[in-house]
């Protein structure tokens, strides 16, 4: 475990890392945006509950579905692949810098959103 660190040596951290490990049963969410505005890969198991399902959307929006384990044994056959496989993980890196504007600056969800109000001020 590493101390607290301030905002640039967490996001530093996340630069350098090889993946992120979202938990299973509490999605991280927060760290998961923090995470693919850094270009880091995260790799998901989404959980029963919404609470465990938040990386799992952020990775739809994103288009990156294949870094969503539908077992624990994907969720670890994903993570030992991704970790033996430099040229999978530098590949992986360029294509979570590409997606992460759809999280960020994508329509979708505002779209959706004001397609929900206008369906709700409809009934």
């Amino acid at each position: 475990m590493l101390p607290r660190l301030d905002q640039q040596d967490f996001y530093a951290m996340y630069r350098a890392a090889d993946l992120a490990l979202d938990g299973h049963a509490w999605s991280g969410c927060n760290t998961t945006y923090e995470a693919l505005a850094c270009g880091l890969p995260v790799i998901t198991w989404p959980g029963a509950m919404m609470r465990g399902r938040h990386s799992m959307a952020i990775l739809r929006l994103a288009g990156l579905n294949r870094l969503i384990a539908d077992s624990a044994d994907r969720f670890v056959a994903l993570a030992i692949e991704l970790g033996r496989d430099a040229e999978a993980r530098r590949a992986l890196k360029a294509e979570v810098a590409a997606q992460a504007e759809q999280v960020f600056d994508g329509r979708a969800p505002i779209d959706d959103l004001a397609a929900l109000l206008q369906e709700s001020a409809r009934s």
